[in-house]
């Protein structure tokens, strides 16, 4: 069997010093509390040259795991993952007082939506350009026409859930106070809610083959991962978590259980 010698375990030190310390970057600095414990064992003794080589190993893990570790999302982006599952909405206030809520549409809602704005654009072209040619009558059915898409076009903007509306009549009954600039300013709302809030989370990661072990979520969204993770398994509906209690979701999830506890009343 092959003896450790100083000279061997000096070798061994200097590998391992050089290796921790380049991932360091060009400061090669490591941090002052490992550098006093490394002072403590300097290699000019066996037995310490070990306890050395030892640490170095030790802290050379501690960084591989430090630098491997995903970086913490931003301030903002948590804030734009809650709004956008919480479906936060924004609050606009018409021309004539009126305060209004806008949350993101479904996608049948958007695709209404813009149906009726392209037959809309249509109308309001044809009756430019033919208005003369037609009697009084013909001008205001295409009119009425064009309030009808209108209104429709409200009833998509505002429904609670975010489904398209069933029928033009679930526009509100308020919908004579909308003016030009508050349709505009509901429709910029939608937008902005949805398809704006989504386009300011970061790029998703690269798929992946197969997950590797350890790794729970595939983008670190904070609360937004764990609650979806435990949604998806619990098969409820997006952001319900939310509403629940924090500490009793966690403590349930270290306990194993398959379902929360009912809590006696």
């Amino acid at each position: 069997m092959e003896t450790m010698d100083l000279e061997g375990a000096q070798r061994w030190c200097r590998e391992w010093e050089s290796s921790l310390r380049s991932l360091f970057g060009e400061s090669r600095e490591l941090p002052p509390a490992w550098e006093e414990e490394l002072a403590k064992y300097p290699a000019t003794a066996l037995k310490s040259a070990l306890f050395r080589w030892a640490q170095l190993r030790h802290f050379y893990q501690l960084r591989q795991q430090e630098k491997s570790r995903p970086k913490a999302p931003p301030k903002e982006t948590l804030e734009t993952v809650r709004d956008l599952l919480t479906r936060k909405p924004v609050r606009l206030t018409l021309s004539s007082g009126r305060q209004v809520q806008i949350t993101s549409r479904s996608y049948a809602a958007m695709a209404e939506i813009a149906t009726h704005s392209q037959t809309i654009r249509d109308l309001e072209r044809a009756l430019a350009t033919v208005s003369e040619d037609m009697g009084a009558e013909a001008v205001r059915r295409v009119q009425y026409e064009l309030l009808l898409h209108r209104r429709a076009i409200w009833a998509h903007l505002l429904t609670p859930s975010g489904a398209p509306a069933e029928s033009v009549d679930d526009c509100p009954e308020w919908w004579r106070e909308i003016t030009p600039r508050d349709d505009a300013a509901m429709l910029a709302a939608a937008l902005e809610v949805g398809a704006g809030r989504y386009a300011k989370l970061p790029e998703p990661p690269a798929p992946k083959k197969g997950k590797p072990k350890g790794e729970d979520f595939a983008e670190d969204f904070g609360w937004g991962s764990l609650f979806a993770c435990v949604e998806r398994e619990l098969k409820l509906p997006p952001a319900t978590l939310y509403d629940r209690d924090l500490y009793q979701l966690l403590a349930w999830r270290r306990a194993g259980a398959h379902a929360p506890p009912e809590l006696d009343s």
